[in-house]
């Protein structure tokens, strides 16, 4: 899993801001 945050989350990804 990648989101379009600043940094890449695989197994807790945040919100994308």
């Amino acid at each position: 899993y990648t989101s379009t945050d600043t940094a890449d989350f695989v197994e807790t990804p945040t919100a994308n801001v």
